[in-house]
């Protein structure tokens, strides 16, 4: 151990005598290993965090892949989702196998406590959620399976941490106090511990509840409890002791085959029965949660966090460089100390050692580099990121990760230069003047051209993801976004009827349309672009039936948004409840399904509606879920013939700055309605841009990591040319004392440049077919085979190469011959 601190210090003392040397290495290392933490921070929030519970290692999460018949009222899919009779039943027969089994399902809260409303998230629980997690209270109790013993029984309620500090100023006086969410009076009699947040992974609930209240606090998802083909249920366990995933998959197996030969008699009509008793039952790990976002960040983070690792390669070799131009320089050095009896071994140890103590710096700079590029990305997410609550941390796994890195990268970068210069000719190196050999320049001008190619595999991803980010932002959407504002009302939520939330529509309608400066007012029941739009069967005129996209829609919806009427007629005030159904349709519902004939006056049966619809008009077509899908059928109804009126988005186009138009939107829900929480207010525009996030994540990140390759390469270019220049100084001064120009001496060296561009250049292309389809589904209007993005690219790096190769070759252009060979 002595020895090693002995070593460090040494080789501390080595590099301060060399400070420009030093600084440079580790600020190149400080951005090439920040990024990788950045990165792999974000990836360790998003994907690898354990749930902060007891035990998390134990928990599995119950999955029956595959598609169900029933009904699904959850967003989490049915794949993820059970239903409370098939939870009930696991749970009284797996006591062998599990701990418990919990069920748990997030909901939209309206919460109004101290005369005051917010619109927030719940989470209903079975009474054993918090004793299972292993989590105490922070004030008060948790909930306990007395609260979830009967049907609407124990309305009390369970504050987050979060919420109760954020909310009520951590007052432990909300202890036994009332407060109403969606309408139902619940006492609260807890707060969760501080750092626990939810089994939903990125989610942050204000308040838990007991899942027995579904009805009372769901009732537009009602009746659910005793249907076994309702799913929306999420189901976690814990492992009892002993028994691992594998086992305890295998000892519930039976019990999950005589639950669905049980529930198998109750299937929906058309249900396969033969299908459904096949359905598998997986245990997957439960440790980190479950996610809504999950599944859309990990792609694009596994991408970006192969993207610094090459940005980290480039550092690499750029301080790999630095150290065969310095180990150059103390040759007659390091031959003395072998003369002297050092071993070959010793030396590159000591090179090894200064190359570790640089990486460590580089790695402490690099945490400053990572935390604020990682907080950086995070205040860019959109405020609606299915309420994700995203904690970005430089925990213990992500220091680790800082530190291995660093020691790997130290190891990388200084062996090649700790073995390369420590060569045994010593009788060769203690001669006066004498040069590197011959395969320190080769090996440098290797890294360089590796360093290329590395840039520019980097510069088309990112030519090819700005590409892809311009189709999406110049991509009609089918509508006007421009000075149209939206906002959304759930009344449902506090136990408005169905007339009453239509009057309430009705009246937030109309006064909206008397504020100075709106021009027009319209609604929806599903929100354009928020990937919720609802699907239902319809029967066509051959008398096939197909799953058609559908929303309801208001009066003067499309002239109000700027969807173009292709034909036929809007809705009216006469479509109202009691009259004949009409739909409006999309020209890709017609080139369906209605290619060979005039769409108007075709009549449609649909499962939902007791009576045919009538087609009145056809729209231009427009993105409904997102602006990446593909054109589908779509069927617009009016929301005055909708049964049963739940949430509703409304459209406001105004020129009115929009924090202005918000005020007047709250003050009017405030009129009519002080309990309704308004969702948003917030431009059309903006959702747009939020709907794209992702993208413009990936087109931004990568811009800057190819530019930040691009830098380093240059410099890598710019050291290996001028480092050749010096060795060659004896001989240009001999071409120039001949008669060569100063232009033929700068045309030299400059076709020296090219010749390593060209090299990188070309090693790139078999790289780039190799690894482009990597980048394929994350793509946008563009294909990874595109050759402006590699003309691009192939342009940057010449003019890169041009400049960083122009000051060393003019020096060379203005070396004195006799200079050159009186010193050499």
């Amino acid at each position: 151990m002595r020895a090693w601190f002995l070593d460090a210090r040494y080789a501390a003392r080595a590099l301060r005598r060399n400070p420009v040397l030093t600084a440079v290495a580790v600020l190149s290392l400080a951005i090439g290993i920040g990024a990788n933490t950045a990165i792999f921070s974000l990836m360790e929030a998003l994907l690898y965090r354990s749930l902060p519970v007891r035990a998390p290692e134990r928990l599995v999460l119950l999955k029956s892949p595959g598609g169900w018949s029933g009904t699904v009222e959850t967003s989490y899919g049915d794949a993820v989702s059970l239903s409370w009779p098939k939870y009930r039943a696991l749970a009284d027969q797996s006591s062998a196998v599990f701990e418990g089994l919990m069920a748990r399902f997030p909901f939209a809260a309206s919460i109004a406590a101290r005369s005051q409303t917010d619109a927030g998230s719940g989470e209903m629980v079975t009474g054993n959620y918090f004793d299972l997690l292993g989590v105490r209270p922070a004030l008060g109790r948790v909930l306990s399976e007395a609260d979830t013993k009967t049907r609407g029984g124990s309305p009390v309620a369970v504050l987050s941490y979060g919420y109760w500090t954020r909310r009520f100023g951590g007052d432990p006086g909300v202890l036994n106090q009332s407060i109403v969410v969606n309408a139902v009076p619940l006492t609260v009699v807890g707060v969760t511990q501080k750092g626990f947040r939810s089994a939903g992974s990125g989610e942050a609930p204000d308040v838990f509840a007991p899942i027995t209240l579904e009805g009372e606090l769901t009732p537009a998802f009602s009746p659910v409890f005793d249907n076994p083909h309702a799913y929306w249920v999420n189901v976690f366990g814990r492992l009892r002791d002993g028994v691992s995933r594998e086992q305890a998959a295998t000892r519930i197996a039976p019990v999950w085959a005589r639950i669905l030969q049980g529930d198998a008699d109750r299937l929906p009509p058309r249900a396969s029965r033969e299908k459904y008793l096949k359905r598998p039952l997986e245990l997957a790990a439960g440790g980190n949660g479950i996610s809504a976002i999950r599944n859309d960040f990990e792609a694009p983070l596994y991408l970006l966090m192969g993207m610094v690792g090459l940005v980290l390669l480039l550092a690499c070799a750029n301080v790999a460089n630095l150290l065969l131009a310095r180990a150059a320089a103390r040759g007659r050095e390091i031959a003395i100390r072998m003369s002297l009896g050092a071993s070959r071994g010793r030396l590159v140890r000591d090179a090894l050692t200064e190359s570790v103590l640089l990486s460590l710096a580089g790695g402490i700079g690099a945490l400053a580099v990572a935390s604020f590029a990682a907080q950086l990305i995070v205040r860019t997410l959109p405020a609606n990121m299915s309420g994700a609550e995203l904690v970005v941390e430089m925990d213990g796994r992500v220091l680790a990760f800082t530190f291995l890195v660093s020691v790997a990268t130290g190891l990388l970068f200084g062996s090649a230069p700790a073995w390369r210069t420590t060569n045994p000719d010593v009788a060769n190196a203690l001669k006066a003047g004498a040069n590197a050999p011959r395969g320190h320049a080769r090996f440098r001008q290797t890294l360089v051209a590796g360093q290329i190619a590395i840039s520019a595999l980097l510069l088309v991803s990112a030519g090819l993801f700005a590409q892809s980010m311009r189709n999406l932002r110049t991509l009609d959407p089918g509508f006007r976004a421009g000075e149209l504002v939206s906002f959304s009302v759930n009344p449902r939520l506090i136990g408005y009827s169905s007339d009453r939330s239509k009057r309430l529509f009705e009246d937030v309608g109309r006064e909206l349309r008397a504020v100075s400066g709106v021009s027009a007012v319209t609604m929806a029941k599903w929100p354009m672009l928020a990937g919720m739009m609802d699907i239902s069967g319809y029967e066509m005129v051959d008398g096939s039936t197909a799953a058609v996209s559908q929303n309801y829609v208001g009066v003067g919806f499309f002239g109000s948004i700027g969807m173009p009427l292709i034909s036929g007629r809007e809705f009216a005030d006469g479509d109202a409840a009691g009259a004949p159904g009409v739909a409006i349709v999309n020209e890709e519902f017609v080139r369906r399904f209605l290619p060979d004939r005039s769409p108007l006056g075709v009549r449609l049966n649909t499962r939902r509606a007791k009576k045919p619809l009538e087609i009145v008009g056809v729209v231009k077509d427009a993105k409904s879920d997102d602006l990446k899908e593909r054109t589908k059928p779509f069927i617009y109804l009016p929301e005055a013939q909708d049964g049963a009126a739940g949430p509703m988005t409304f459209y406001v186009r105004t020129r009115l700055e929009p924090g202005g138009l918000a005020n007047s939107i709250r003050a009017i829900v405030g009129r009519l309605d002080s309990t309704l929480p308004v969702s948003g207010p917030q431009t059309v525009r903006q959702q747009i841009e939020d709907s794209v996030f992702l993208d413009r994540m990936i087109s931004a990140l990568a811009l800057v990591f190819a530019l930040i390759a691009t830098t380093l390469a240059a410099i890598g270019l710019y050291g290996v040319v001028a480092w050749a220049v010096a060795r060659r100084r004896r001989e240009i001064g001999i071409r120039m004392a001949l008669g060569a120009a100063p232009g033929s001496i700068v045309r030299m060296v400059l076709t020296e440049v090219a010749a390593l561009a060209g090299v990188g250049i070309a090693i790139a292309i078999p790289l780039w077919v190799v690894s482009g389809r990597l980048v394929h589904s994350l793509l946008f209007g563009v294909t990874e085979r595109d050759p402006s993005a590699f003309v691009l690219a192939v342009a940057v790096l010449a003019a890169t190469a041009g400049a960083a190769g122009m000051v060393p070759a003019w020096r060379a252009a203005r070396i004195d011959p006799s200079l050159a060979m009186r010193n050499d």
